[in-house]
């Protein structure tokens, strides 16, 4: 309905999305959602376990996605049992399994902010980014600081230094005297797009329109 607002769209699409399926611990909702306390009630009621709903407020880049970051980690209280499960993605055989969960987060991170890149840089971002998530869970789990604050600098910096490329790429696409440069890794890269939508995948959400 086109005289429905964003919030009452989300809040139609959680219930009817999730209606026959489990939902991940963790939503970041693009809008708020009017009664959010008792969504969160029924979803966590029917995953047996809390689940949160996240709405960023706007502000720039670099702090929602370190405010993203930040949230996916504090869901994770038990550091005993994140440095089990980091041992044994690390063995050969499930470190596959490991750097998906990992890229998942970060394309689910990504999505929630807007993303609208579906060239070679949908695959830079979310590489980027499962750099900085790896590195942050290290270290935070060997952090003994209160609150977790040496942690939460810590990502800081990296997301400081993540979106810092992000601003150096999007200088050399805008600089005539780089365009052969910009022109030969767009046809080195051209043939690179972003997947499309997978349902088959744990965690994974589809927007109110579907993509």
């Amino acid at each position: 309905d086109a005289d429905n607002s964003p919030a009452e769209i989300m809040e139609a699409f959680l219930g009817q999305f999730y209606g026959n399926k489990e939902p991940p611990r963790q939503l970041i909702l693009s809008d708020g959602i009017e009664n959010a306390d008792l969504m969160e009630r029924a979803l966590s009621e029917k995953a047996d376990r809390k689940v949160e709903l996240l709405v960023p407020q706007r502000g720039e880049k670099t702090e929602l996605v370190a405010f993203a970051v930040r949230k996916r980690l504090e869901l994770n209280a038990d550091k005993e049992l994140v440095r089990n499960a980091t041992t044994l993605f690390a063995l050969p055989h499930h470190a596959a399994d490991g750097a998906r969960a990992i890229w998942e987060t970060a394309d689910t991170i990504w999505n929630a902010l807007g993303d609208k890149d579906r060239d070679y840089n949908w695959y830079t971002k979310r590489l980027t980014l499962s750099g900085v998530i790896s590195s942050t869970v290290l270290f935070w789990l060997g952090d003994a600081s209160e609150e977790n604050a040496a942690t939460w600098a810590f990502l800081d910096r990296r997301i400081d230094d993540v979106m810092t490329i992000e601003k150096v790429k999007a200088n050399i696409r805008g600089n005539k005297a780089l365009q052969p440069l910009v022109a030969l890794s767009g046809t080195l890269l051209g043939g690179l797009r972003a997947p499309g939508p997978r349902h088959d995948m744990p965690g994974k959400t589809t927007g109110p329109s579907g993509t």
